[in-house]
């Protein structure tokens, strides 16, 4: 079982040992220490990392190449798409209270008798 300072952690990881302070800082890591508080890093714990990290860049580069991203052109004219939908929704809503409207109207007339003289 190997034993890392934190500067030969990094440069086997590919990583500059700030990197390894700001994980550790955000909990993504937690290091052995010394009696004199330095950090210590195991071999198991660096390679489980370095998989770790292989393992996320090999998902992006696949996320990168996928044709979802290729097969959204609509991206472009989402804002656009939205401005033409609401205003298609609140053409037909005005319809639909013109419409009403005009119906209630014709039926309250009839239900309104003329005063007698």
């Amino acid at each position: 079982m190997g034993v890392y300072t934190i500067r030969q952690a990094a440069k086997f990881l590919g990583v500059s040992p700030q990197t390894l302070r700001r994980w550790e800082k955000q909990g993504k890591i937690i290091p052995q220490r010394t009696l004199g508080n330095a950090r210590r890093y195991s071999k198991e714990m660096l390679e489980e990392i370095k998989n770790a990290r292989r393992y996320s860049k090999a998902v992006l580069e696949e996320i990168k190449k996928s044709s979802f991203q290729k097969a959204t052109p609509l991206r472009k004219y989402s804002s656009s798409l939205v401005i033409i939908f609401i205003v298609i929704f609140l053409g037909v809503l005005l319809i639909i209270l013109g419409l009403f409207l005009s119906y209630y109207f014709k039926t309250s007339s009839t239900l309104i008798s003329p005063i007698p003289q």
